[in-house]
């Protein structure tokens, strides 16, 4: 066996070796990335339930709002009609 046998058999390894850390190295990034998106998209979807949430709640004062007005205004109505 030459040198430059010798050469080519231990730089072989050692470029598996890195190739291995490398493609270890970027499943960890995935992985992480992974979670947070994830951890995104969890808090994305709590916030988006609470803004159902407060806006059913404003729709319900809104509807009460114009029930009362309605009442209200037909009272009045039913006043200025006795007086005629």
């Amino acid at each position: 066996m030459s040198k430059k046998d010798q050469q080519q058999i231990e730089i072989e390894p050692l470029g598996e070796i890195r190739i291995k850390e490398s493609k270890g190295f970027l499943k960890q990034i995935q992985r992480e990335t992974t979670e947070i998106i994830t951890k995104i998209r969890s808090h994305a979807e709590k916030n988006e339930n609470i803004r159902r949430i407060q806006e059913d709640k404003m729709k319900g004062v809104r509807a009460n709002k114009i029930q009362t007005e309605v009442i209200t205004s037909h009272k009045k109505n039913v006043e200025i009609d006795w007086t005629w």
